[in-house]
């Protein structure tokens, strides 16, 4: 028998209650007559964002929604105007704008992907040429900003929270509080956040283009400790940090604006010498241009991991594609419970996750990125293929070992190959690696291969050093 306390129901309850049920009202219905609402993407104190879809071109958008009682309605014209001329891949595309009544809509570009602060947190570690390549590609969208006519436009809200990771491209978000620099100069009110925001955006100074260095700096910053910048101006580094790299950033972060690079160029060009190695050449990104995965038979996760190597490869700005040799319909179930899958040019894409459905598209990607093959269950036609690295999936359970050792003797001739005991299988690993005598790695329990946690990310980390190991031992 259950028992129901009575629970004094004060305004408070009652204005969140009402707050939820406007945000959520509008699920389900058309927008003028063009924008089917699917979801609500996030919320803040005085806007919505929804996930729409495009009734007749079948596509995503993002409808952001504000109440035109906000006193923020303002910053919404604001925000459209400074949108919608900008056309660059790393800013998201105005579509339209529309208001009813009572609020106020902007019509985007949906972004799909994962936030820099959720890739931070989510990581045990992150490469200095990570950092490098993302600093150097947060320095060419606020040149471009910076750049507009007839006054350049200031994005002065840059933190981990509205940088998207989108496979391999960043893209901003949330342009509330961006502004035009005027010639008369720009006094600015206090706004941004703590942490991130240049210290003249709290002290009613003139702002300029080195507020928005300083906001890439501390970006920068927040990637290399996971932490935002502290209040004092002692700003201290972890060990490993290099020398240069260290430099760059505090010359970026100095709390004067005269001491800081004068323009976002000067920063880029600091990072891109620094990317250079000795020689003055790029380092290579990654040794392994063609993986190729199979399974000793069906049902053991065969698909479920290789579509998560290439979520933790673009999530690791590698630039992986999947393909699967034959159709199949098992990508298509895992995308099924999904939102937000798009495919455009023979190009499927989900969050860090990148797939070639059309041929000619397949032999674009396999020019300049790591490329990624499903071959299902075929082990036949391994020795068909030209690949860098061979993964053979084997089942871990009793009645599965058996099928997994034919599959190991079949592929005892290739070079590279690694082998992967699924679901966690510690035990059967070890019996896998005492009678081939060779290394056996075992993948964690996982549910959602798009999803890059810890426990994958080391388990790739093994998986491609070993990788390496076996090619360089190839080689010798």
């Amino acid at each position: 028998m259950h028992r129901f306390c009575d629970i004094p129901v004060t305004k408070r309850c009652v204005s969140s209650f009402e707050t939820r049920r406007r945000r959520t009202h509008i699920i389900h219905t058309v927008l003028f007559r063009k924008y089917q609402i699917l979801s609500l993407l996030g919320s803040g104190g005085s806007s919505s964002v929804y996930l729409a879809e495009h009734l007749k071109l079948k596509q995503y958008r993002a409808v952001k929604c504000i109440s035109k009682t906000q006193a923020q309605a303002a910053s919404w014209y604001l925000e459209a105007d400074l949108l919608k001329n900008l056309r660059h891949p790393g800013i998201p595309i105005i579509y339209d704008v529309e208001e009813d009544e009572t609020n106020l809509y902007l019509i985007e570009e949906y972004i799909r992907g994962e936030s820099l602060s959720a890739y931070v947190q989510n990581s045990d570690n992150i490469s200095q040429e990570t950092m490098i390549a993302f600093g150097i590609q947060l320095c060419e969208i606020l040149e471009y900003l910076h750049q507009q006519k007839p006054h350049p436009i200031l994005y002065l809200d840059l933190k981990p929270e509205h940088i998207i990771l989108c496979g391999n491209q960043l893209k901003l978000i949330d342009f509330g509080i961006s502004t035009r620099i005027k010639d008369q100069g720009n006094q600015y009110q206090s706004c941004g956040t703590y942490g991130f925001a240049a210290p003249e955006q709290f002290r009613g100074c003139e702002i300029g283009i080195r507020t928005d260095v300083y906001g890439i700096g501390a970006v920068l910053y927040y990637m290399l400790t996971g932490e935002r910048l502290p209040p004092s101006a002692n700003v201290s580094f972890p060990k490993y940090c290099s020398y240069h790299f260290k430099k760059i950033i505090s010359k970026a972060v100095s709390p004067r604006q005269k001491d800081r690079f004068d323009q976002v160029i000067e920063l880029r060009a600091a990072l891109e010498k620094l990317s250079l190695g000795q020689a003055g050449k790029p380092a290579k990104a990654h040794l392994l241009e063609k993986i190729i995965i199979v399974g000793s038979q069906t049902h053991i996760g065969t698909t479920h991991i290789a579509v998560s190597l290439v979520s933790w490869l673009n999530r690791k700005q590698a630039a992986a594609y999947y393909q699967a040799r034959e159709h199949s319909d098992v990508l298509s179930k895992l995308l099924a419970y999904q939102k937000g899958a798009q495919e455009a040019g023979g190009i499927l894409s989900y969050q860090q996750f990148q797939a070639v459905t059309e041929p000619n598209e397949a032999a674009e990607a396999k020019k300049s990125h790591i490329y990624v093959q499903d071959l299902g269950t075929d082990v036949a036609s391994v020795a068909e293929e030209d690949y860098s690295l061979l993964i053979l999936v084997v089942g871990g359970r009793p009645w599965e070992i058996e099928q997994g050792i034919l599959a190991c003797q079949k592929l005892a001739g290739e070079e590279n190959l690694v082998l992967v005991s699924n679901y966690n299988q510690k035990q059967a690993a070890g019996i896998y690696a005492s009678i081939l005598h060779k290394k056996v790695f075992y993948f964690p329990l996982d549910q959602n291969p798009f999803e890059v946690t810890r426990d994958k990310h080391r388990f790739f980390q093994q998986i491609s050093k070993e990788g390496r190991r076996e090619q360089s031992g190839s080689k010798a």
